[in-house]
């Protein structure tokens, strides 16, 4: 007798409660088995279909052994055909079951990778970035490859030519509250990015990568994940104060300075312009390089400090003979000729 080929869903899960219901309802009619593979001690709500695991270390630690032992242990429950497929994925990273069956279709000798939007916060706010999520394989290729699950964390961090992606659902991990985003993020270490750089994304509508969130009405994000969308509230605009003496300056409430002396301001974050040593640079006198060379790290600047367009920019120039001050909003400088204004 001809065995039906099933789907087993293997699921990281922490901390994850509404995100994880929310995935096995969406999922439930494709799925023969969920496997939930547990880091915290949150409890769901399940009818059927699903095992849970609980793995009482964190998510670092798990390794190629642990993963051996898990797929050995299933095996005497449920005993694999060559031809089961298997989902590994974190819980927020979610396949698209409208064209899942095809990236199925894609497997022979090595595992697919989903390569999945962005979601930030919202339906409809996706980063220019995609991510690298679920991975699809085979029991066959478990069996004759070795170490697969290495081979599959290895690569979602180093993809190389002969990784198979196929472009399927979206990363939703931005669908819970900014407290909860910031522990799972620290949990999973999958950002690289600070509390601070987090919480700046959340409020300027920026992604991790600092680029600006692209809005795309072309999103259909599932009906069952829509309740978890998050709507942050834009921050307030900031001033940043941009001065070559800082002697007599009032501050008032500017946030940031950028000097050409190191400073340390209580409540004000402060960017010392580093020039290069003193060296010809063509027919350019080494002033006027640094007047140049000025005005492009005040932009690097910008970029990193993830502005919106409403925050004010106030360069102020202090002499023996007199004071000047220019100020602007950063959208002018944004998308207009940011030298000129310099």
């Amino acid at each position: 007798m001809i065995k039906k080929k099933r789907v087993f869903d293997l699921v990281f899960c922490f901390n994850d409660k509404e995100i994880l219901e929310s995935r096995y309802r969406y999922m439930y009619n494709f799925v023969d088995y969920f496997i939930f593979i547990k880091f915290d001690n949150d409890t769901n709500n399940f009818n059927d279909k699903v095992m849970v695991i609980d793995y009482y270390d964190d998510y670092q630690s798990f390794d190629e052994s642990n993963f051996k032992e898990l797929i050995n242990s299933l095996d005497s429950i449920f005993s694999f055909d060559l031809e089961d497929i298997f989902f590994i994925s974190k819980s927020f990273e979610i396949p698209n079951l409208d064209n899942i069956s095809d990236c199925i279709k894609q497997l022979n000798y090595t595992p697919i990778i989903c390569e999945q939007t962005q979601l930030m916060w919202g339906n409809k706010n996706i980063s220019k970035t995609k991510t690298l999520g679920t991975q699809i394989f085979s029991y066959s290729q478990y069996l004759y490859i070795k170490n697969i699950f290495e081979y599959m964390q290895n690569s979602l961090l180093h993809i190389n030519h002969n990784d198979k992606l196929c472009e399927s659902g979206w990363n939703i991990s931005t669908f819970s509250d900014l407290n909860s985003f910031i522990k799972n993020t620290m949990f999973w270490n999958n950002l690289g990015v600070s509390e601070y750089e987090i919480i700046d994304s959340y409020f300027t509508g920026y992604d991790f990568s600092n680029n600006k969130i692209i809005y795309d009405n072309n999103i259909n994000v599932p009906i069952v994940f829509q309740s978890l969308i998050q709507k942050p509230e834009q921050r307030d605009g900031l001033k940043v104060v941009i001065s070559d003496d800082i002697s007599n300056l009032e501050f008032g409430d500017y946030k940031i300075l950028i000097t050409d002396v190191q400073q340390n301001i209580d409540n004000i974050i402060c960017y010392k312009v580093v020039y290069p040593p003193k060296v010809l640079y063509g027919e350019k006198s080494y002033v006027d390089f640094k007047l140049d060379y000025k005005k492009n790290e005040i932009l690097r600047i910008f970029q990193t400090l993830k502005l919106i367009d409403e925050d004010e920019i106030h360069i102020k120039i202090n002499s023996e003979r007199s004071g000047s001050e220019f100020i602007c909003k950063f959208s002018e400088i944004k998308n207009g000729t940011p030298s000129l204004m310099f």
